[in-house]
C-alpha cells in the first residue's frame, strides 16, 4: 500500500478546492444551457435529472459505505479484507446498476403520463433512457472513485474529479455550440464518469496491488455487512432527495416546465452554496472512522460543540451577506433581468439552507461512528414535513407556498438533529441552543436590518437605474463590506469568539488532524 494517507486539513484543503471549482463551473454553465435551451425546455431537463435521480436510490445507500469500511480496514492494517471488500462491493454494485437501468427505462411511459399534464415529455424517453444508463454505470464506477478517498488522499481523488469535471465543461459548451441540444449533456455526463472511472481505476490498481476481481472472492458476510449499513444511510439519502427535488416534482404536476425552470433556477445557488461547506464533513468521515476503529474518541464532543458554534457563526452570518441584494445577484447571474419567482426562492430556501447546513459537522462525526440513523430519522422527519407542507401550502399560497414547504422542512430537519445529536452525546440542550444559534442570530438580525437600510440609501444616491451592471456589481460589493464589518465588530463587541476558547480548541483540532508518523 504505497498511498499513505494525509492529515485532515491537507484532504480538506484539496475537497474545498473540489468543491469550489464544481461550484464555479456550474454557476457559468446555467446561464450558457437556459441560453440555449430556453425556460421550457431547460425546465424540461431538469425534470428529466430530478426523475432519473430517485431510481438512484435503487443502491440501497451501500456506496455510502466505501469510504467508512475502506478507512476501517487500512486502520487495522488488514489488507486481505480490503480487498475482498473492493471485489464484494463491485459485484454487488453491478447487480444493481442492471437493475437501476431495466426498471426506470420500463417504466419510462407510466411515469411520464403521470408526472405532467401540461406538457409532454414522451419525446424525451430516449433522453431519459440514457441518463439512467449513465447513473447505472456511475454505480458501478463508485467503489474504485472511493479508494483514495477511503485512503484519506483526497488530493488524488479531487484531481480527478476536477479533470472530469473539466472535461464535462468541454463538452458542454463545445456539442451546445454545435447544435446538439439536450445530447449535450448527455455526453458530458459520459464524459466525466469515463474520465473519472479510468483515472480511479488507474489508481486502485496500483496501489491496492494484488486486487482480483475473480467471483470467488465475493463475501455474502461484507455484501451483508455492506447493505446493512447502506440502508440506515439510505433514510437520510432519500430525505436528501426529497428536499432538492420534490418542490419540482409538485410544480411540474400543479403548473408547468417553465415554472420548473424559474424554480431551479432560484434554488441552484443555494445548492452550491450548501455542497461548498461539505469540504470538512467529507474529510471528517473517514478520519472519525479511523479513531473509532482505534478506540480513540477523546474530545470528539469538543469538537463537535465548538466546531457548530463556529460553524453556525458562518452559516448564518452569509444570510445578511446576500439575502439583501439576491435581485441584484440573480441578475448579475444570469446576465439579465430575472423572474421575481426566482428571486423569492433564493432568498427563502437561502435562510433555512443555511440553518440546515449547520448539522453537518455533527452527523459527519456520527455517521463516522457507526451512527447514521442519527441523521437518518431527522431526515424522515424533514421528508415528512417537505411533502405534507408543499402540497398543502400551494392550496393556500400557490406556487410560494411549495417553496415554504421546502423551507420548513430544513428548519423542521436541523431541529430534530440537534436535539438527537445533544441527547446522544450528553450535552445539555439550552446552553447549545443559546450559543450556537440564539446569539448569531440576534446579531445577524441586527446586521441584517442595518444592510437593508443601507441599500436604501445607497439606492437613491445612486439612482433608479436598478438594472444596471455598475449599480448591481456596486451594491452587492457594498453588502458584502457592510456585512462582514458589523459581523466582526459585533461579535467582538461581544466577546463571543473568546480567544481562550481558541486556545483551548485549536491543540485539539491539531491533534484530530495530526497525521501519525
Amino acid at each position: 500500500m504505497k498511498l499513505a494517507r494525509k492529515s485532515i486539513s491537507y484532504n480538506s484543503f484539496f475537497s474545498l478546492l473540489d468543491k469550489t471549482y464544481t461550484s464555479i463551473t456550474g454557476v457559468v454553465l446555467i446561464p450558457f444551457i437556459v441560453h440555449h435551451l430556453g425556460l421550457q425546455t431547460y425546465g424540461i431537463w431538469v425534470l428529466l435529472v430530478t426523475v432519473s435521480g430517485y431510481f438512484g436510490l435503487g443502491n440501497f445507500g451501500i456506496p455510502f459505505a466505501f469510504e467508512k469500511y475502506i478507512a476501517q480496514y487500512m486502520a487495522r492494517r488488514d489488507f486481505t479484507s480490503l480487498k475482498r471488500f473492493i471485489v464484494t462491493s463491485f459485484y454487488a454494485c453491478s447487480v444493481l446498476a442492471a437493475l437501476t437501468f431495466i426498471i426506470p427505462y420500463l417504466g419510462a411511459p407510466f411515469i411520464f403520463h403521470f408526472l405532467l399534464k401540461n406538457d409532454s415529455l414522451h419525446q424525451y424517453v430516449s433522453i431519459f433512457s440514457l441518463l439512467v444508463l449513465n447513473l447505472s454505470l456511475s454505480l458501478v464506477s463508485m467503489i474504485f472513485i472511493a479508494i483514495p478517498r477511503g485512503f484519506q488522499r483526497f488530493d488524488v481523488s479531487s484531481v480527478i474529479s476536477i479533470a472530469g469535471r473539466t472535461l464535462f465543461v468541454a463538452i458542454t459548451i463545445i456539442f451546445f455550440l454545435k447544435g446538439f441540444g439536450l445530447y449535450a449533456l448527455i455526453l458530458a455526463q459520459f464524459g466525466f464518469w469515463a474520465c473519472v472511472t479510468f483515472f480511479s481505476m488507474m489508481v486502485s490498481v496500483q496501489h491496492v496491488p494484488g486486487i482480483n476481481l475473480l467471483p470467488r472472492f465475493f463475501s455474502w458476510t461484507m455484501c451483508t455487512m455492506l447493505f446493512g449499513f447502506g440502508i440506515k444511510m439510505q433514510v437520510s439519502l432519500v430525505s436528501t432527495i426529497i428536499m432538492q427535488s420534490f418542490d419540482k416534482l409538485v410544480i411540474a404536476y400543479f403548473l408547468d416546465a417553465r415554472m420548473v425552470a424559474v424554480y431551479d433556477i432560484g434554488s441552484r445557488l443555494v445548492m452550491f452554496l450548501k455542497d461548498i461547506p461539505s469540504f470538512l464533513y467529507s474529510a471528517v468521515i473517514p478520519r472519525t472512522s479511523e479513531l473509532h476503529a482505534l478506540d480513540i474518541r477523546d474530545n470528539l464532543e469538543k469538537l463537535y460543540v465548538s466546531g457548530t458554534k463556529y460553524l453556525s457563526i458562518i452559516c448564518i452570518g452569509i444570510i445578511p451577506v446576500l439575502f439583501p441584494v439576491a435581485q441584484n445577484i440573480m441578475t448579475v447571474w444570469m446576465r439579465t433581468a430575472v423572474d421575481p419567482f426566482s428571486v423569492y426562492v433564493f432568498q427563502i430556501l437561502l435562510v433555512s439552507t443555511m440553518f440546515f447546513v449547520t448539522t453537518g459537522l455533527g452527523t459527519s462525526i456520527a455517521t463516522g461512528m457507526g451512527r447514521p440513523s442519527l441523521s437518518a430519522l431527522s431526515n424522515m422527519v424533514m421528508m415528512a414535513v417537505n411533502m405534507v407542507f408543499s402540497i398543502a401550502f400551494y392550496f393556500v399560497f400557490g406556487a410560494k407556498g411549495i417553496v415554504w414547504g421546502t423551507a420548513l422542512g430544513l428548519i423542521a430537519n436541523t431541529t430534530v438533529c440537534f436535539y438527537l445529536l445533544n441527547k446522544w452525546m450528553r450535552i445539555k440542550q439550552a446552553p447549545f441552543w443559546k450559543t450556537t444559534f440564539g446569539v448569531p442570530c440576534l446579531v445577524n438580525a441586527v446586521i441584517l436590518g442595518t444592510v437593508f437600510f443601507l441599500k436604501i440609501v445607497f439606492a437613491r444616491f445612486h439612482g433608479p437605474e436598478v438594472f444596471g451592471a455598475g449599480f448591481n456589481y456596486s451594491i452587492i460589493m457594498l453588502n458584502v463590506f457592510a456585512a462582514v464589518a458589523l459581523s466582526a465588530f459585533i461579535y467582538k463587541l461581544l466577546g463571543f469568539i473568546p480567544l481562550k476558547e481558541l486556545a483551548d480548541l485549536i491543540p485539539y483540532v491539531n491533534k484530530f488532524v495530526k497525521t501519525p508518523p
